[in-house]
């Protein structure tokens, strides 16, 4: 009787193990390592967008020994929001001619791209 409590205890502590594997292993479930971030590259198609149209920016991070991290989140702000506005996806949308500044932020680091607005 003793064996079977034993296997069963073992079988319950394994299918524990299983659940919280698949509970923090699924897609985005395990954070970044922010402090990895040694430099942000924020580039975008073309640096000349029109008002009312929009450009989508990307931004990449990279390690120290300047290996691309992955999975990194961005937070992105446009310095001069009455000129060109950006989604928290690195989407930029020309307001009024002008130059806008855009910031994408990693942790303590952070990347800029300057940005013209023309009529």
């Amino acid at each position: 009787m003793r064996h079977r409590t034993a296997r069963r205890s073992r079988y319950r502590t394994a299918a524990c193990l299983a659940l919280c594997l698949l509970a923090t292993c699924r897609e985005g479930a395990i954070d970044p390592d922010l402090s990895l971030v040694d430099r942000v590259v924020v580039e975008a198609p073309r640096t000349t967008v029109a008002v009312g149209d929009s450009v989508q920016l990307t931004a990449t991070a990279f390690d120290m020994n300047g290996n691309e991290l992955t999975r990194i989140p961005f937070t992105w702000l446009s310095e001069q929001p009455q000129v060109l506005t950006v989604t928290a996806t690195g989407s930029a949308k020309g307001q009024s001619r002008g130059t806008s500044v855009v910031r994408a932020t990693a942790g303590e680091k952070s990347g800029t791209l300057s940005l013209t607005v023309s009529p």
